[in-house]
């Protein structure tokens, strides 16, 4: 058989292409909503120059992620458009992984590259614990305050080591730690889920203390009153005005703390 026009060959390549690309697309797409919480790539991205003031560095799990935003921004993606807007704009880098617990975000320090990033980091967020809190979310009524306090007690001891790295590496930096809210406040036996994630607010709280960089941002009282009206149809994670409200809050910390009218320190959720 005769080879055909050398048109009717790049278009086979070109559809070909086409559909490689299409395959490899379908399955990020896949990972990112199925797959666990693993090693987050950084290779490509460069830190900020050390004449810059420093990225904006987001770390946790998937609120920092911003799961469930129909525009896929997040408190981060909300956030950073202001950090840019401002004279702090020297780019943002966003290292936060789906599903990710305190003992991953801990391993992540691991990295050398992460370690770098922290390093070059002139304000860092974080979201975590709620995945150590609610490992059994749709069980959470049902689990025994023993098993909760042996969470909280790992917790702790992961908080407090994340906290120690980046104090050891950026001790200048400013760090905004969200406390967690209650997705669960409209069910039935509220009262007792409330207070447990009010008495791990607490615990985040006196862990972050010994920390002067570190700024608790709480976030309980937002979603309190009506949690239906800021949660994503998963009844877990907000939605776009969810976050919205976590934006402004913590938009709200930052300028106050900037300004000097409120001390950096960690201060009680209530």
């Amino acid at each position: 058989m005769k080879p055909g026009p050398i048109w009717t060959r790049i278009i086979n390549w070109l559809a070909f292409l086409s559909f490689c690309l299409l395959l490899a697309g379908f399955g990020l797409a896949v990972q990112e909503i199925l797959g666990p919480a693993e090693a987050n790539s950084t290779a490509g991205i460069k830190p900020a120059s050390p004449d810059r003031e420093g990225i904006l560095l987001g770390l946790g799990d998937s609120l920092t992620r911003g799961v469930g935003d129909e525009n896929g921004l997040g408190y981060f993606g909300i956030i950073k458009k202001k950090w840019q807007a401002t004279a702090h704009a020297s780019g943002s880098v966003n290292l936060s992984i789906r599903g990710q617990s305190s003992q991953n975000l801990r391993d992540q320090f691991k990295e050398a590259q992460i370690r770098r990033f922290v390093k070059e980091a002139g304000t860092i967020v974080i979201t975590i614990g709620g995945n150590d809190l609610f490992r059994e979310r749709k069980d959470i009524e049902m689990i025994d305050l023993q098993t909760i306090r042996k969470r909280e007690e790992r917790y702790k001891e992961n908080l407090t080591a994340i906290l120690t790295e980046i104090q050891r590496l950026n001790p200048e930096c400013p760090v905004y730690l969200f406390g967690l809210y209650n997705p669960f406040g409209d069910l039935p036996d509220s009262d007792r889920t409330s207070k447990i994630v009010a008495d791990w607010n607490h615990a985040t709280i006196v862990t972050a203390q010994p920390f002067n960089q570190v700024t608790i941002v709480p976030v309980y009282d937002l979603f309190h009153k009506s949690p239906r009206s800021y949660l994503y149809s998963d009844h877990f994670h907000p939605n776009k005005t969810g976050y919205q409200k976590m934006a402004d809050r913590l938009w709200q910390v930052m300028n106050t703390t900037e300004s000097g009218v409120a001390s950096p320190h960690a201060t009680k959720n209530k």
